[in-house]
């Protein structure tokens, strides 16, 4: 592993620590390189700032591993995404609630939306290809996640996704059927 690549696993396993500790709020990029024994310029060298290291570890622990081990459905995906999201529950439930510029639910999002144009484009047809169902879907999915986070991962992940999968299908099944 080389350099570059220890000094930012550091820096996330003091970020994943401290987040359980207190609030994101309260972390300071100084604490961070204060448990690490680094220099602020070791910090910066790598991230932005602290929100960009949260997003990193985002992509470090899960869409690097996902590049390698592609799923074969959307569905596939997600179970994946809510079974990560469960085993990292006590960061992922303060990750998923930080606010600002470069925040995580931001970039999460931008990922949900990048994945998701390889599934959702494929259930639309041509007409779609402004993005609409891509967004769409993304931002139910988010909400979904946001919820279930926030409500303390009560429910389990493959009730989740069955919840999920049964929202999706009554859903268009009553919009078809339903409406005037």
């Amino acid at each position: 592993m080389s350099h570059s690549n220890v000094t930012k696993e550091m820096l996330a396993d003091a970020m994943k620590k401290f987040m359980t500790e207190r609030p994101f709020e309260k972390i300071t990029v100084g604490d961070l390189v204060q448990h690490c024994r680094l220099n602020r310029n070791s910090f910066y060298y790598h991230f932005k700032d602290k929100y960009e290291l949260v997003n990193w570890i985002f992509y470090h622990d899960f869409i690097e591993k996902l590049e390698k081990d592609r799923p074969l459905t959307g569905w596939d995906l997600l179970e994946k995404l809510t079974y990560f999201f469960y085993e990292n529950k006590s960061f992922y439930a303060k990750a998923i609630t930080i606010t600002g510029y470069n925040c995580f639910s931001d970039y999460f999002f931008e990922m949900m939306q990048k994945i998701n144009v390889f599934f959702v484009d494929k259930c639309f047809e041509e007409t779609a290809a402004d993005g609409f169902y891509t967004v769409f879907c993304a931002n139910i999915f988010l909400a979904s996640i946001t919820w279930w986070l926030k409500a303390g991962t009560e429910v389990p992940p493959e009730k989740l996704m069955g919840m999920m999968k049964d929202s999706a299908g009554q859903a268009a099944f009553k919009i078809v059927n339903n409406l005037p």
